[in-house]
């Protein structure tokens, strides 16, 4: 029986034991930021107002271990930004929100006054706002672009991996690159 001696399994059990949390929060991280970034180019793409498309963004929240959430909102720049795009996704049925007898039907306008002003028309009678067709742009980018964000958070891990685990010389992964590496599979 021979014996022998191994140095370094103590650095190599701590490295081991690191290669999780580094592969979670370099890699991983990374891959749901690629991917989140085909489904938010896809709902700048669907965005109904100009506003909104400049303000879409994303960013990581923190979850429970070993969970990497990143969500697409809109960032607000004044107040009701965001307040304001979820009448673009869902819409607004026709209303009216006064007091008395109108509340629910058209408003009526008193006969003292006799007429209402709105974009410079004169109106007589009775109005009603006519709501707001839904516009959706957040779910069907995400439905659109489910499948596509998978494929590129794969290639990112396929591209970045390799650097982690020292089989490729770090740098950083270019959106070209993970097109490329998309194309070859």
């Amino acid at each position: 029986m021979a014996d022998f001696q191994i140095n370094g399994l103590k650095e190599l059990q701590k490295a081991l034991q690191e290669l999780p949390a580094r592969i979670e929060r370099n890699v991983m991280a990374g891959a749901v930021a690629a991917g989140t970034r085909v489904v938010l180019a896809e709902t700048k793409a669907k965005a109904p107002d100009q506003k909104i498309k400049t303000r879409l963004t994303s960013k990581q929240k923190k979850g429970r271990p070993g969970e990497i959430i990143r969500e697409i909102y809109i960032k607000e720049k004044e107040p009701f930004d965001a307040f304001y795009a979820k009448f673009f996704e869902f819409g607004t049925a026709s209303y009216y929100t006064g007091k008395g007898r109108t509340v629910g039907g058209p408003y009526q306008i008193p006969k003292k006054r006799g007429y209402f002003v709105v974009n410079g028309k004169i109106i007589k009678g009775a109005i009603q706002h006519p709501g707001v067709k839904p516009q959706p742009f957040l779910r069907p980018s995400l439905d659109l672009k489910a499948e596509e964000a998978v494929r590129t958070m794969a290639a990112y891990i396929k591209l970045r991996l390799p650097m982690e685990t020292g089989e490729a010389a770090k740098g950083r992964i270019s959106r070209r690159m993970i097109q490329e590496a998309l194309s070859e599979s």
